[in-house]
């Protein structure tokens, strides 16, 4: 795989294959939609980093058991109540539950037939300069906000893997994350912790096994430090409410545990990141926005519209951002192959799209048709 980096200065250009309907939604509006992950072509994709920590926690379940104990220490039996009432397997759904993942794909293959097929069937392929096109979409999140913009290459697997032999592609802290505000999370929270001296180490994981068992812990010190320093959980809540305080703890946490915060986010990148290995052919890029925040108040309302999968129509949710410096950051639009089997001459066709583009201030893209002979 070519991992990505942080520094984007080092990538060049995505593939973004699109629908006719989308491609000229995104010209028309200078606005790009990204797909809420439940509702993406495959449906599974954002649950699949549940389904593997569901089953490490089982797997490992003694071991947890212990972990539990030795954490909890002279307070053991207070510790294990409350993680009976909300083990993390269930934290893990709450997160997912609450926290909506937008995700916009793109792909390292130039003119591709699967592609195609899949995606741009009858539309147009996007060629992005990732680092513009990246930097303008982050313009466009809320200067006060929590919302974040990531940028993970996808790791494809299936769920008869074992987690402790799943790599990143990446060591945890080279992920790209950001805010309107701030253009690299991790690293600035790791130069953090490093100035002062605090525990760093884990920036430096890169295995999935690895990381769990860190989420594991961190988890089970929280509801340690949460009932016996702070006392605001104990066994008799509700397991939600149990879940909420645990996760604005960590989320807005500080100083020497400042890490916390990027273990939580890394999970929602991680949501993103993996996908079904039938799929491993794609070479995907993912764009993806989440805001962390709990609080309803501060997420972007959803669109609507409405698609087709599998022979049945549905409503997909989506959110739209906008990008107003697009048009600097398409170097080329290249037309599907079934263009060439449109009811009208192709090359006609090759003039209306131009001179769609120049009314919209797009005229120094090129534009050409595929190079790929498709029969359908």
């Amino acid at each position: 795989m070519e991992n990505l980096t942080k520094d984007l200065s080092k990538l060049k250009w995505g593939q973004h294959y699109t629908s006719v309907e989308s491609f000229f939604s995104i010209i028309s509006t200078s606005k790009i939609r990204l797909t809420r992950s439940e509702f993406l072509n495959d449906p599974t994709d954002t649950k699949i980093s549940n389904i593997f920590i569901s089953k490490f926690t089982k797997v490992h379940r003694e071991e947890i058991e212990k972990m539990v104990k030795q954490i909890g220490g002279e307070e053991a039996n207070v510790v294990e109540a409350i993680y009976h009432k909300a083990p993390i397997e269930k934290y893990l759904r709450f997160i997912l539950n609450h926290v909506n993942i937008y995700v916009m794909a793109l792909t390292r293959d130039v003119d591709a037939i699967p592609m195609w097929n899949y995606y741009g069937r009858g539309g147009m392929e996007l060629s992005l300069d990732i680092p513009g096109f990246v930097k303008d979409l982050s313009s466009s999140l809320d200067q006060n906000g929590r919302a974040l913009i990531g940028l993970t290459d996808v790791t494809y697997v299936n769920e008869k893997m074992d987690l402790t032999n799943m790599e990143l592609p990446e060591r945890l802290g080279n992920f790209f994350l950001r805010t309107a505000n701030e253009k690299d999370i991790f690293s600035k929270h790791e130069e953090f912790l490093k100035r002062n001296n605090f525990d760093t180490s884990v920036f430096d994981l890169t295995n999935v096994g690895q990381y769990t068992t860190y989420f594991i812990n961190s988890y089970i010190y929280s509801l340690r430090y949460l009932a016996l320093n702070v006392k605001s959980i104990d066994s008799e809540m509700d397991a939600e409410t149990i879940f909420r305080t645990v996760y604005n703890n960590d989320l807005y946490i500080k100083e020497k545990y400042a890490w916390k915060s990027d273990v939580l986010l890394f999970f929602l990148m991680l949501s993103a990141a993996l996908k079904n290995d039938s799929y491993n052919f794609e070479r995907e890029i993912r764009i993806v926005y989440f805001n962390p925040s709990l609080d309803s108040t501060d997420i972007l309302t959803n669109k609507y519209d409405v698609k087709m999968l599998q022979g049945q129509q549905y409503i997909r949710p989506y959110i739209e951002l906008p990008i107003p410096h697009i048009a600097e950051n398409i170097h080329r639009i290249t037309l599907s192959p079934q263009t060439e089997n449109l009811p009208i001459d192709h090359h006609a066709y090759l003039d209306v799209i131009q001179d769609f583009l120049r009314q919209h201030d797009f005229e120094k893209i090129k534009v050409d048709f595929s190079k790929r002979k498709i029969r359908w």
